[in-house]
């Protein structure tokens, strides 16, 4: 079994840093209103950013995970992978939720 490659931990740090800013940049540096879903809350642009990180780190996990180890493996180890993003995401977001 391999180390982990540069491209990995790329994207494992795009991915900490996008799950991150979800909550830090919460009423600091939001930019631009994109969807209003109530008179206090609404998605911005810097949600999107964040949330297009987290996507494109999933994505190239997923690949990565898909294409190492034995091949009975594959769907196994990509969904282990994509289930664990899902949990940062749940986490970044369940931040932003908690501190407003």
């Amino acid at each position: 079994m391999r180390g982990p490659t540069a491209l990995s931990l790329t994207a494992i740090g795009l991915l900490s840093c996008s799950v991150a800013w979800l909550p830090l940049n919460n009423g600091r540096l939001e930019g631009q209103i994109l969807i209003t879903l109530n008179y206090t809350q609404g998605v911005t642009l810097s949600d999107v950013l964040s949330l297009s990180g987290i996507t494109i780190s999933a994505l190239i996990l997923a690949v990565l995970a898909w294409r190492s180890g034995p091949r009975e493996e594959r769907i196994a180890r990509t969904l282990i992978v994509l289930g664990l993003c899902c949990v940062a995401l749940a986490f970044g977001v369940g931040l932003t939720l908690a501190t407003g």
